[in-house]
């Protein structure tokens, strides 16, 4: 877990990936085949979907 308010590098990664809104919770997933993918407030289901590609 990060507080994107006590991380600036964070914060503009979430920034970034939210078109300029920190929204979180922002997800950084790192499949087991090496595929990175951002998602935004995603459900449970859509992580574990992700981990497993």
């Amino acid at each position: 877990e990060v507080n994107i308010e006590h991380d600036p590098e964070s914060a503009a990664f979430v920034e970034k990936a939210n078109g300029g809104n920190q929204t979180v919770p922002t997800l950084l997933i790192v499949a087991p085949s090496g595929t990175e993918s951002v998602m935004t407030n995603p459900s449970l289901a859509q992580v574990k979907q992700a981990l497993a590609a």
